[in-house]
C-alpha cells in the first residue's frame, strides 16, 4: 500500500512538472516563431520578390494557426493527465472571455498610441503578457511574476526602439526568458 501511495506522489509531480513545461511551450513556440517569421519574410523579399509587409502577414498567420493546433494537443494532454488523477479544476467562462478580450485590447491601445509596426508589436505584446498576468490574479489568484517581468521588459523597450528588427530581437528575448524561468522552476520542485 506504501509503495502505491508513493507511485501516486511521483505521478502527481509529474504531473506538475507537466502543467508549468506547458506554460513554458507557449513562451517557447513565440520566442522561435516571430524571429523566424521576421527572417522568413526578409528572405522572401530579397529573392521572391514577396514585399516585406505581405510576407509577415502570411506567415504570421501562419505561425498563430500553429499555435493553436498545438496548444489544443498540448491542453488535451495536460487535461488527459489531470483526469487520471481526479485533479479536473473547472475553469469559468469569465476568466477565459477576458483572457480572449486581453488580445484585441492590447491591439487596440497599442495601434491608438503607437506610429510604427516595430513600436506597435513591443506595445501590443507587452501590454497584452501584462494583462493576462492582471487576469489570472483577479480570476485565480495566482500572481505568474515571470509572465509580467516579459511585459515590462517589452513595454520599457520601447523607449531603446531602434527598428523592427529590434522589436522582434525584444519579444525573442523576453519570451525565450520566460520560458527559462518558468522551467527551472518547475524544476526545483
Amino acid at each position: 500500500m506504501e509503495e502505491l501511495s508513493e507511485a501516486l506522489k511521483a505521478i502527481e509531480r509529474e504531473l506538475n512538472f507537466a502543467k508549468k513545461a506547458y506554460r513554458a511551450s507557449v513562451f517557447l513556440y513565440w520566442a522561435w516563431a516571430m524571429p523566424g517569421v521576421y527572417l522568413l519574410a526578409q528572405i522572401l523579399s530579397k529573392y521572391a520578390g514577396i514585399s516585406e509587409g505581405n510576407a509577415i502577414q502570411w506567415l504570421s498567420l501562419a505561425a498563430v494557426v500553429g499555435f493553436i493546433a498545438e496548444e489544443r494537443k498540448t491542453f488535451r494532454r495536460v487535461i488527459q493527465l489531470e483526469e487520471a488523477l481526479g485533479h479536473i479544476e473547472e475553469t469559468s467562462r469569465g476568466y477565459v472571455l477576458a483572457q480572449v478580450i486581453v488580445w484585441p485590447l492590447s491591439a487596440l491601445i497599442a495601434s491608438v498610441y503607437t506610429e510604427n509596426e516595430g513600436l506597435w508589436l513591443l506595445v501590443f505584446i507587452g501590454l497584452g503578457l501584462f494583462l493576462l498576468t492582471g487576469v489570472e490574479f483577479i480570476f485565480i489568484g495566482k500572481r505568474d511574476w515571470k509572465t509580467a517581468l516579459a511585459g515590462v521588459i517589452l513595454l520599457s523597450s520601447t523607449a531603446l526602439y531602434t527598428g523592427f528588427g529590434y522589436a522582434v530581437m525584444a519579444v525573442a528575448f523576453a519570451f525565450s526568458l520566460t520560458a527559462y524561468l518558468h522551467l527551472k522552476g518547475a524544476m526545483r520542485e
